[in-house]
Order: structure tokens, then C-alpha cells, then sequence
């Protein structure tokens, strides 16, 4: 799997900034002014050599028209190299929630992006051929029924800004990106770009919303702008800070299970079943091995429909330990459990199929070097071993089949997302605000697994976030999930937690010409 989301920025200081923009290419002694033209519509961004600030304008010659953009540097609450802005609309320009779930391949002559307008505050997008899905704050002004302005701040990466102004039946682009770029330098592109649709998801925005009502939720065009900043939301940690936290939780059960007060997630869980106790006892007493490639075997004995022992060929000593089971489809049984007191912390969600003998581990465990309260976690393909089981040579695999594909997911009443599959390693999920719109919005890297017709197994990690590993099984034809949430939280609590959600199809997006199929 790429190393997704580990590009460090510089944490640049106000007076870093102020250099870098003095000595930038970005100025001179007459005012900066590039500007690109789609019909009668003008984009030009002007900057005084060495200022802080500047202004975009998108300019209609037709009627006369213009919304302005402002930006500056050294903002309050962000860091000092991410980009704010302040929007002034046009008279007969407004917000608007049509773009909500469109995606479009732009191609200049030197990239390709990958944009999924995807809600009211958010959009997603892929420098092809990057793996990693990015998520930025985002506003979306029709001009009329088919031209738009676009902008986004890539708050949390470089804090550039992208403003472009787009015909949905030309498919043409003008746009232009300012900010500092990777290697600390002032960065100023203007370009064209031709587009390829990709599709439309389902929008959820009320039907009979009057255009003009419609409106980014958080007061988007006052002068505080409403970023996602997850990872604010948490505590960084050393290792040691990490081994402490765990070796002093006490709340990993609650009531004699993995679910508890502290998870939302357990309104719409599947019940537990007793199938792989009693398939185990019908071949061998309760006994079974689980072979993996390039990995230890691991031994189990089920003495219970939730107690079980356990070892591996690389240990003689046997480990007692509570286990869950859940079935998703067919003697298909999502297998769950954790070691207790492991240094480093272990997750082991493992899809268990027992009608071809089949299984897969989603294998988790603490101990990253680059962000230590994050986990990692590694496939392990492998197969059943039992008596009366002949050894399967098959294994589960890899699969793109999910991607382009976007599912809501309800975990309780109050608690609903959506998932937009968007690469074949990365995904966004959004929250849906109380009036249905979907709002702020968050990408990690991810993997899927296919299972079997219909099934997949999807493994995620909450990278620059509060940095959970969270994996599910997932029937598409019950649209029900199950699956385990691994980590440290948001409220700085260690948790090995199982889940369910109720899933509705949101769509889906043609990305085989990017991706492949």
C-alpha cells in the first residue's frame, strides 16, 4: 500500500511567510495581473509586489457583473501559510448545492485532476496519478444554469487556494492557483483545462429549495471560514504516551462485550452468532488453525459462542481471550478479538468463509514510527485448516470493484455518512447535516478486499485525524455492515469497539478509465 497522506508541509511562521512572499515570483514593480477567459466570463488575480493579501475577480462583460474573492496570509486560527478568504457575490450570483455530487476529470496540458464536487463546504480531489484522495474547504457560485465558479483552500496540505470558472456544457476551464508550494516557494500558475464527466451521485439537498436559499452551511461567506481540522481534534503522541494510554485503559468491555456508552456506533449492529463455535466443534472439537501467507499460522480453540484460546507456530504459549463473531452473508463470519495486554496494541478483524474455506485478516497493530497513535495494519491472506477441510490453493484478493461507488451509512438515528469510494486506495466520508445536505468531509487511505460475489471486506485508517483503524465487512445485497474500530479516539481513549450501519446507494461514478477496472 502507497504511503498515503504523509506529505509534511513546513509549519512556516508569519515572518517565514512575509520573506517568501517578498522574494516570491509573484510581484515586481507593476501589479501582478494574470487572467484567463471562458466566453464572457473574465478571471484575473491581482497581488501587490510582496503583499499579504490580494483579489480574485471573476468578471461577466456581458452583464457587467463581478464576484470577488479576497485573500490573505497569517489568518487568525490557521497556520500562517494557509490561505483565507472573504467572497463579495455578484448581483444576480448565488451559492448553490447543484454542483453537490458531480465529478469531472480536468486535463490541462501538463495534469489531470480528478474533482469530485462532493457537498455544501467540500470537495475531493486526485492529482493523477496520485493515489491519495484530498479533501479542502470549498464554494460553489453559479453564474447561470450551467457555468460555475469553484474554489478551494487545501487547508491542512500547502493552503493554496484553486479558483476556476468552468462551463458544464462546453466543458472548458479557466483557472488559477496561488500560494507556496511544497518546497517553500511562491507558487502562481495560470491554465486551461478541457473536461471529462465522470458522473453524478445522488444529492440530497431538499427538492424544493428556492435556488436562491441555498447557502454553505457555517456562515461561509463572513470572514471566519469552517475548516475541518481533525487532527487538532486530537492529542499528538509520543510512543510512550501511547503505551501509557492503553496499559491504563480499564474500558475496553463494557457489559462483557466490545460495545459500549462510549460507541455510536452500535444501534445498527448485527447480533453475535454461535456458527463458528459449532462449525469449529463439528470439525475438531473446537479447534481450527488459520493458515496466512507469509505469516503466522494461528491456532484457536472455541470454548465458547465468545470465549475462545488461542497461539501461534511462533509461540507455544496459549493466550485466552474474549472473541466476537458476526455472520454477513452465508457461513460467512466476520471473526473478531484483540490480545490482551500485547505490546504493541493488536486488532485482528478477519473475514472467516467457511463454505470454501477462505480467510482473510485485516492485521492491526500500534508501533507506527512516523505518527505513533496511529496504527498500521497489513492483509493477511490465508486459508482454513480443520478436520474434515481440504486446504484451499484460492485466496481472496485486491479488488477495484467498489471504486467510484458511494453508499450513505446510518450507525444510530443522529449518526449518518456518506462514503465515496474515489480511488483505489484512498476514500472521503461526509456527515450529513440536519436539512440532509452534506457537509464537512474528510479522506484517509483505505483498501478493499473482495470476499465473494457481493461482499468485500473495507479497511481504513483515519490518517491526520484521530488516527483509527476501522474495518467492515460489507453486503451489498443486505446493504448491512459489521465491523471493528481499533485505536485512540478523539476523546483520547483506547478502544477496540465492533460497529454495524444500515447502507442506501448514493451512486456511483464512471473512474474505470482512470483507475481500470
Amino acid at each position: 500500500m502507497s504511503e498515503l497522506f504523509y506529505t509534511h508541509f513546513t509549519k512556516l511562521t508569519a515572518e517565514q511567510v512575509a520573506e517568501i512572499l517578498k522574494t516570491a515570483p509573484l510581484g515586481g514593480e507593476t501589479r501582478l495581473t494574470d487572467s484567463e477567459e471562458i466566453d464572457s466570463l473574465k478571471l484575473t488575480f491581482r497581488r501587490e509586489p510582496g503583499a499579504l493579501n490580494g483579489v480574485f475577480t471573476i468578471s461577466d462583460t456581458d452583464t457587467g457583473e463581478e464576484t470577488k474573492i479576497d485573500i490573505w496570509f497569517n489568518g487568525e486560527n490557521a497556520p500562517p501559510r494557509e490561505i483565507q478568504r472573504k467572497i463579495t457575490l455578484g448581483a444576480s450570483h448565488k451559492t448553490t448545492d447543484r454542483l453537490i455530487g458531480k465529478a469531472i476529470l480536468w486535463e490541462s496540458g501538463l495534469w489531470k485532476y480528478q474533482t469530485i464536487y462532493a457537498s455544501t463546504v467540500c470537495s475531493s480531489f486526485n492529482r493523477l496519478p496520485d493515489l491519495q484522495t484530498v479533501t479542502a474547504p470549498s464554494d460553489f457560485i453559479a453564474i447561470d444554469d450551467h457555468r460555475y465558479i469553484y474554489s478551494r483552500v487545501e487547508a491542512e496540505f500547502s493552503g493554496a487556494i484553486v479558483v476556476e470558472v468552468f462551463d458544464l456544457i462546453t466543458m472548458e476551464l479557466a483557472g488559477i492557483r496561488f500560494g507556496i508550494g511544497e518546497s517553500d516557494e511562491g507558487e502562481l500558475s495560470v491554465y486551461g483545462a478541457s473536461g471529462t464527466y465522470l458522473g453524478q451521485l445522488a444529492n440530497y439537498s431538499p427538492i424544493k429549495e428556492k435556488p436562491q436559499e441555498a447557502a454553505p452551511a457555517f456562515g461561509a461567506f463572513g470572514d471566519f471560514r469552517m475548516v475541518y481540522r481533525p487532527f487538532e481534534m486530537t492529542h499528538p503522541m509520543t510512543e510512550a504516551e501511547v503505551r501509557a494510554n492503553i496499559a491504563g485503559d480499564t474500558a475496553m468491555f463494557w457489559d462483557g462485550s466490545f460495545r459500549g456508552p462510549g460507541n455510536v456506533n452500535s444501534e445498527h449492529m448485527l447480533p453475535t452468532t454461535d456458527l463458528l463455535y459449532r462449525w469449529s466443534l463439528a470439525h475438531g472439537g473446537g479447534k481450527f488453525k488459520l493458515k496466512f501467507d507469509n505469516a503466522p499460522t494461528w491456532e484457536y480453540e472455541l470454548t465458547g459462542a465468545n470465549t475462545m484460546r488461542f497461539r501461534t507456530d511462533e509461540s507455544d504459549a496459549w493466550h485466552e481471550e474474549r472473541y466476537e463473531a458476526f455472520e454477513s452473508d452465508a457461513k460467512l463470519v466476520l471473526f473478531a478479538h484483540t490480545i490482551t495486554g500485547a505490546v504493541p496494541a493488536v486488532s485482528m478483524a478477519t473475514a472467516i468463509d467457511l463454505e470454501n474455506g477462505l480467510a482473510t485478516c485485516a492485521f492491526g497493530h500500534m508501533g507506527n514510527p512516523d505518527v505513533p497513535r496511529e496504527p498500521l495494519r497489513e492483509f493477511l491472506f490465508g486459508a482454513i485448516e480443520a478436520y474434515g477441510i481440504t486446504p484451499s490453493t484460492e485466496r481472496h484478493a485486491f479488488t477495484k470493484e467498489l471504486v467510484g461507488k458511494s453508499f450513505t451509512w446510518s450507525y444510530t438515528r443522529e449518526m449518518t455518512s456518506q462514503h465515496i469510494y474515489s480511488s483505489p486506495e484512498s476514500y472521503s466520508w461526509t456527515i450529513f447535516l440536519d436539512d440532509g445536505k452534506p457537509g464537512l468531509m474528510w479522506s484517509s487511505p483505505c483498501q478493499y478486499v473482495k470476499i465473494r460475489d457481493g461482499v468485500y471486506m473495507m479497511s481504513w485508517i483515519e490518517s491526520r485525524s484521530a488516527g483509527n483503524l476501522n474495518t467492515f465487512l460489507f453486503n451489498t445485497k443486505t446493504m448491512h455492515d459489521v465491523g471493528v474500530a481499533f485505536g485512540i479516539n478523539h476523546n483520547q481513549v483506547f478502544e477496540f469497539n465492533t460497529f454495524g450501519a444500515e447502507a442506501r446507494s448514493a451512486g456511483a461514478l464512471d473512474l474505470s478509465g482512470i483507475w481500470g477496472k
